[in-house]
């Protein structure tokens, strides 16, 4: 990999691309994991269903938080028009979100450890989860505002990110308001938490993919049916 100092905003969408690929092959590997233990052969060995759950929540967090957040950012970086070099702000916030995901992904199933299947973010009861949840949502948040999409003018990944800068404010206002209420922190607050989050999460998600289909569909067929998006 080039220096840092050399680094362009190009090559760090490509980083950004190859990160959430590996988010998401690690998670079709885990549905695999889940697949085999519905197997008649194997069944017998997968009794816990806790560790199914466990797996469960690593397996939906990097293909829906992590890939969804991940890839588009890293086309943004990549389709950048004016491809200036990295400041040390934009490889920090990488770095942070790639230690999110480790420190999910290494949050490994105890007995004192609670699994709350949250709709759009299912939840682990650790400090070490909800701190891997924390830095990545902290590293993206980061490299979105850093990002050039504002410089470039693309309607769609300006939509897409405006809509994951939202999700984000919604889920900081939504934990002001829970957290210092709730009466406990168990599956109702983390369904209320991640409510507002998830529902913008899901349009953001949306104006990225419309933005991806059109754009192959210009370079395959050279006609503009997105306004230069």
């Amino acid at each position: 990999m080039k220096a840092l100092d050399k680094l362009s905003e190009k090559d760090l969408g490509k980083i950004w691309i190859i990160f959430a690929l590996l988010c998401l092959f690690l998670s079709g590997a885990i549905a695999l994991v889940i697949t085999f233990a519905k197997l008649p052969l194997l069944s017998d060995s997968f009794k816990d269903i806790d560790l199914i759950r466990w797996i469960l929540v690593i397996h939906v967090n990097l293909a829906t938080l992590m890939w969804f957040t991940a890839f588009p950012l890293g086309l943004i970086y990549f389709k950048t028009v004016i491809n200036k070099k990295i400041n040390l702000y934009q490889y920090i916030s990488l770095i942070i979100s790639v230690i999110g995901v480790l420190l999910v992904i290494t949050t490994l199933p105890t007995s004192d450890l609670n699994i709350y299947m949250s709709n759009y973010i299912p939840v682990l009861s650790s400090n070490q989860f909800l701190a891997g949840l924390v830095f990545y949502l902290l590293g993206t948040g980061m490299s979105y505002i850093l990002s050039p999409v504002f410089k470039n003018r693309n309607l769609g990944p300006l939509v897409g990110s405006v809509y994951f800068i939202l999700a984000l404010v919604t889920l900081m206002f939504a934990f002001n308001d829970l957290y210092f209420n709730a009466e406990n922190f168990r599956l109702d607050y983390y369904e209320k938490l991640m409510w507002g989050f998830g529902h913008l999460l899901q349009h953001s998600s949306s104006a990225f993919a419309f933005f991806a289909g059109s754009f192959y569909l210009k370079k395959y067929s050279q006609k503009s049916i997105y306004l230069q998006l």
